[in-house]
């Protein structure tokens, strides 16, 4: 079951969750940045990373959505999609045009919030 998954990516939309959860990383979709699922509560020592679409516009709506969501969480991490030179990056485009390989170097160098904040502000 996902919810007891020792780290869990919590992305923005079921899609794109399923897509994470088929090549190995347990993942949760909300149906959009600005939503949060009632009934999951984050486990004791569960790492929650937070990995919505990496989008040029509406950016500070983006950060300011993806900053709201990890206040919900206790030392959540960020991982940020790379644009590659498009205006907007999903996970699943991510995979399925540059890897797997790829998108576990993305999560694996999440950072925490205030590192992440730090860099976007």
């Amino acid at each position: 079951h996902c919810a007891a998954a020792p780290v869990l990516i919590d992305t923005e939309g079921p899609i794109k969750s399923i897509v994470s959860w088929q090549y190995g990383f347990p993942s949760i979709g909300e149906p959009g940045i600005t939503s949060k699922r009632p009934g999951f509560v984050q486990m004791y020592n569960q790492e929650i990373i937070i990995c919505f679409d990496n989008q040029i516009k509406h950016r500070k709506q983006l950060i300011a959505a993806i900053k709201r969501r990890a206040d919900m969480y206790r030392n959540a991490k960020i991982a940020t999609l790379p644009l590659m030179g498009r205006d907007k990056m999903d996970i699943d485009t991510y995979i399925l045009t540059y890897g797997i390989e790829a998108y576990r170097r993305v999560i694996n160098g999440a950072l925490s919030v205030d590192v992440w904040y730090s860099l976007v502000r």
